[in-house]
């Protein structure tokens, strides 16, 4: 799948976004190297990789950020590694149904270690379904939100619903704000 979105990150690039490309590690040296080179070919400014994957065997220049993170624990183990950054994420939540939310795991961060924010860069993803999760998110300390279950839902109707999808987001985003 990876090597298919090679043209899409291309394109991306061509338009000023700043790309992560998240890699799964195959047991294929060979495999994982390609796609290594491929993200730093086509710009992208980090390597993903879910908490629980392997370590790559594979030297290459782009800072590795760890998606995954449910604990405030793994949060200072990141700090203390030097890790740039880290993603507060359950994966959607369908990895497994108990998982803390990143709200739950953001404001656990906040509680315990609120120094963290200022120490490296918070993202998250999964479980945000309102505009007030993601203003949630931002207000604790986190630094973008990624949400995507409800336009992969919408998606399978065309652009227009997506983007028709998009309103109701910002406006519980600009309601929610102008009330604090």
């Amino acid at each position: 799948m990876q090597k298919d979105c090679a043209h899409d990150v291309q394109y991306s690039s061509e338009i000023m976004q700043v790309l992560f490309q998240q890699i799964y590690v195959s047991t294929s040296q060979t495999e994982n190297n390609m796609v290594f080179q491929q993200a730093e070919k086509t710009g992208a400014k980090a390597l993903v990789l879910t908490a629980d994957s392997a370590a790559p065997e594979h030297e290459f220049n782009l800072p590795i950020i760890h998606r995954g993170i449910q604990t405030a624990e793994d949060a200072c183990m990141a700090v203390e590694v030097g890790a740039p950054a880290i993603f507060l994420s359950n994966h959607g939540g369908h990895a497994l149904d108990g998982s803390p939310s990143p709200v739950e795991v953001a404001r656990e961060i906040f509680e315990k270690d609120p120094g963290i924010f200022q120490k490296i860069e918070l993202y998250a993803d999964g479980c945000v379904r309102y505009g007030t999760n993601a203003l949630e998110l931002l207000a604790l300390g986190v630094r973008a939100v990624g949400i995507g279950r409800p336009f992969m839902f919408v998606n399978v109707y065309g652009t227009k619903d997506v983007t028709r999808a998009i309103q109701p987001l910002k406006e519980e985003i600009a309601t929610s704000a102008a009330s604090l």
